[in-house]
């Protein structure tokens, strides 16, 4: 019961109807059965339910092996426990964070971020200041750039055009889907 004038939930029934509440929630529960009518009739199921579940007990059949069923269940938790395990993983310690991790998580980060530096596109006008020549590939085509000129070979469909690019050249490979005709350009640097 929750509070007193509260009636009873339906587990503190069905353990008093087989006598196994704690004294003093049944000495609570005999008194406000006594007023209570429902709570009382509710009991009095319960009770009836577990002599029913006692009669048919006692009507199991008597070559029944109580040692091997005792096993397969001890055998069907010991799977369950252990297939648990699996799914679930363990629970791990919690990781501490020793002086040499952080050295190497902050090793690992600068070295990131300096080869993200590295690597951020540089703006049009700076590849002109750059000596040499350049290559490139993308979606207006082929492109040579060498000071502050540029050569710059366009494909049709640049959807469906395969671009490779190595150290010392650019490819552009494309196949017309109506005539069937192919195109490659090379574009060499030395």
């Amino acid at each position: 019961m929750k509070r007193s004038g509260a009636h009873p939930d339906a587990a503190q029934l069905a353990l008093e109807a087989r006598g196994d509440l704690g004294f003093w929630e049944s000495w609570k529960l005999r008194r406000h059965l006594a007023e209570c009518p429902s709570c009382d009739r509710e009991l009095k199921l319960y009770a009836a339910a577990a002599e029913g579940l006692a009669r048919r007990a006692a009507e199991l059949p008597a070559d029944l092996n109580w040692n091997r069923l005792a096993a397969e269940m001890k055998a069907n938790i010991r799977l369950g426990l252990y297939a648990g395990e699996i799914v679930g993983g363990r629970e791990s310690a919690p990781v501490r964070l020793t002086w040499r991790a952080a050295l190497a998580i902050a090793a690992v980060t600068v070295l990131v971020i300096s080869g993200w530096w590295l690597h951020v596109p540089k703006p049009d006008g700076a590849l002109d200041a750059e000596p040499g020549i350049v290559l490139a590939a993308g979606e207006d085509g082929l492109e040579l750039k060498e000071g502050g000129s540029a050569l710059t070979l366009r494909h049709p469909d640049p959807e469906h055009v395969t671009w490779t690019v190595t150290a010392g050249g650019a490819d552009a490979r494309y196949v017309d889907a109506q005539s069937g005709q192919v195109t490659i350009n090379k574009v060499y640097a030395e």
